[in-house]
């Protein structure tokens, strides 16, 4: 894509977070000045204003590690990581996220290191369940399973989603690319998510693929190498 269509689709995405927040602030203050307190309808307010927030965030994110992935300037930090505590983590901050979709975690016993940077990996987890979310329907069910297997540590999401046509798993990973069986106008997205999640893996000296059954689902598998163990 041209510079031109790029930030033509940054600002369509923007747009809606955008106007949702305004809406719903607006629509807190009317209360307040008016004196219509309810303590359950401004939680959900509330609530939704924290969503749409975080929505603007990732966009702005997905925005700066493009450039920087673009300008090769994109520098990790490296430091030894329980992949058990970051994949808990990020499962509980995503649970604003994915109150219509049931999301369970499956994590080994004992911890799982890795050398990694902690942002990197953060971007890679979200951007994965985020997708998981996006291409699900209502009440579809989202796993996080991580285990350990001939020295190197294996991370899955799988949904039970639209699922990828065979001839276009390898595509989805590509800058821009959307799957022919997505709608934009149903499903917004910039077909950057994917694209980051393979090049911050890589930078990790791991691979990604993807299982995947039309109407049924996908699995994204992550592998990664295990820190060495100091004899």
């Amino acid at each position: 894509r041209s510079r031109d269509e790029f930030l033509s689709a940054v600002a369509h995405e923007l747009r809606r977070p955008s106007t949702a927040l305004l809406s719903y602030g607006q629509m807190m203050r009317r209360h307040f000045e008016h004196g219509h307190a309810n303590p359950e309808r401004d939680q959900r307010i509330i609530r939704a204003i924290i969503v749409q927030g975080e929505r603007v965030s990732r966009l702005t994110n997905t925005m700066i590690n493009m450039y920087r992935l673009n300008e090769s300037s994109l520098k990790l930090n490296i430091v030894p990581l329980d992949l058990r505590v970051e994949l808990a983590r990020v499962a509980s901050q995503l649970e604003l996220l994915t109150d219509q979709h049931p999301l369970t975690t499956e994590l080994p016993a004992e911890p799982l290191m890795i050398e990694g940077d902690e942002q990197a990996l953060e971007q890679i987890l979200y951007n994965l369940i985020q997708n998981a979310i996006k291409y699900s329907p209502a009440g579809g069910m989202i796993t996080m399973r991580l285990r350990a297997a001939d020295g190197q540590a294996l991370i899955t999401v799988a949904d039970e989603g639209v699922g990828i046509p065979e001839d276009e798993r390898e595509r989805i990973f590509e800058r821009f690319y959307r799957a022919r069986n997505i709608s934009g106008e149903q499903i917004s997205g910039l077909g950057m998510g994917l694209y980051i999640v393979k090049e911050m893996v890589t930078l990790h000296h791991g691979t990604i693929d993807v299982a995947s059954s039309l109407g049924k689902g996908s699995t994204f598998r992550v592998i990664l190498p295990l820190k060495e163990q100091k004899q």
